[in-house]
């Protein structure tokens, strides 16, 4: 496997793996909303700062799979 397939790869499951910490905290934010809402906003952040990594990543593989020519 070389090192394109490599980083696709791990690209493919940090962005499966965040998706699933995302979910995870936006689940918890909710639950959290009776210790009050500095708790629960900051978690509803944290999970919307995943989803903009997953943003970036997803970026990085278009880049992977459609590399400038030339």
């Amino acid at each position: 496997m070389d090192l394109r397939d490599q980083v696709c790869k791990l690209v493919d499951y940090w962005i499966d793996h965040n998706h699933e910490h995302e979910v995870e905290m936006q689940e918890w934010a909710g639950k959290a909303n009776p210790l009050g809402p500095q708790v629960a906003d900051a978690l509803q952040k944290a999970a919307a700062s995943l989803a903009e990594a997953s943003a970036a990543l997803a970026k990085a593989k278009e880049a992977l799979q459609n590399p400038p020519e030339g």
